[in-house]
């Protein structure tokens, strides 16, 4: 286990629950609604712009997670389906150019 940032772990979750056709369907309502519950349990929650903006850079890092991940953790074709599912969550929302790298 590890600690990390919330949006770390929400952009790992939908970007590899979610199929690639389904997500943009979803993602936005899974990210308010999560926000929402956490303010209803007195957490303090960024805008969703900024909740947005974090998710869709930190979508890097289950990409790099997924890329890197050796077979004795999933399989190999496991690990290939998400990073591709990854990549297409990156190049949808444009996180590249949200990192200033594009």
């Amino acid at each position: 286990s590890r600690v990390g940032a919330w949006s770390q772990g929400i952009a790992y979750f939908i970007s590899a629950a979610l199929d690639p056709d389904d997500r943009p369907h979803w993602d936005r309502a899974l990210i308010s609604r999560y926000l929402a519950e956490l303010n209803r349990l007195g957490v303090a929650v960024p805008s969703f712009d900024d909740a947005w903006h974090a998710y869709c850079c930190d979508l890097m890092f289950s990409f790099a997670g997924w890329l890197t991940n050796g077979t004795q953790f999933q399989t190999e074709s496991v690990c290939t389906a998400n990073t591709v599912r990854m990549a297409k969550a990156i190049i949808a929302n444009d996180t590249y150019a949200r990192l200033g790298v594009a």
